[in-house]
């Protein structure tokens, strides 16, 4: 009997503990991993554009310029096929970094998004700019 009891507790706590992880769900991982981007940009705020990244969530996109030659760049999102994502766009200087609005998810589940980058300032001069980006964040 003790042992009938046991085995039943057993499966009891096991089932229990099945049905905690199936409606909680596992924690799955975002791609909020940092890439490198790195543009010499045109002149007369010539827009230049990341490698595509798979967008995994709701969460806002993340930049942040590490280096800029001159002034601030002008930075968004958009899908790698160029749709409208309903995105924000940020002015950074060296050392700043943001957030981005974006619906690129909402929108269309889990899909590729590009950085778009453009000096802030008309220039007749090229601007190099460097930093860190990724689709989703923490």
């Amino acid at each position: 009997m003790k042992r009938k009891t046991l085995k039943s507790g057993l499966v009891a706590a096991l089932g229990t503990a099945m049905l905690a992880v199936g409606t909680t769900g596992i924690a799955s991982a975002n791609n909020h991993s940092d890439s490198l981007f790195d543009f010499t940009l045109g002149r007369f705020q010539t827009s230049s554009f990341s490698a595509p990244r798979l967008k995994t969530d709701k969460s806002r996109s993340y930049a942040k310029v590490t280096e800029i030659g001159v002034g601030q760049a002008h930075i968004w999102t958009i899908r790698a096929n160029g749709a409208s994502i309903d995105t924000g766009s940020v002015d950074l200087g060296q050392g700043e970094s943001a957030k981005i609005y974006n619906r690129a998810y909402e929108m269309y589940g889990r899909t590729n998004i590009e950085l778009g980058v453009h000096a802030r300032d008309w220039r007749a001069v090229r601007v190099h700019v460097r930093g860190l980006w990724s689709p989703d964040s923490v």
